[in-house]
């Protein structure tokens, strides 16, 4: 049972909702609460309560944005398949195993950052979304990483 407090005898003609709107209403309303939820738990994002305007307006900003780009990323999976990675998470899990390691030469004041080889799986990725170039050496050292 759904109960609204749009009534005929307290709102104007625009307000008011048949049935099926009302439903439909309500169901978005838990998809898009669902959302949030999928997204916090993705992002491990703490503090969950945050009370002054500034902090909700970020914390509304960032889950918004992070739910746009889990839809984007769904639907260029389903747009584009690639084996092996059928969801968001997989997509997340792969690219977060990208490793930048610090290399240094034991008593010199010499060191430097290389990044380790992507996998076929994070260059298909990245491919797909027309970032390839981020794994390519003249960007690697455009922002000073090598690659090993």
């Amino acid at each position: 049972m759904i109960v609204t407090n749009i009534s005929a005898t307290v709102e104007p003609e625009e307000f008011r909702l048949g049935p099926e709107e009302l439903i439909k209403s309500y169901r978005d309303k838990n998809r898009v609460e669902e959302a949030f939820k999928e997204v916090k738990s993705f992002l491990k994002f703490q503090p969950t309560f945050v009370y002054t305007k500034e902090h909700v307006r970020a914390h509304y900003t960032i889950c918004i944005l992070s739910y746009l780009l889990d839809v984007t990323v769904t639907n260029k999976l389903r747009e584009q398949p690639i084996e092996g990675i059928g969801s968001v998470r997989r997509v997340h899990k792969t690219l977060k195993s990208s490793e930048i390691g610090k290399i240094s030469v034991k008593g010199t004041k010499y060191s430097g950052k290389k990044l380790i080889p992507p996998t076929e799986e994070q260059k298909s990725i990245l491919e797909l979304f027309d970032c390839g170039y981020l794994a390519e050496g003249s960007y690697l050292r455009s922002i000073g990483i090598g690659r090993v």
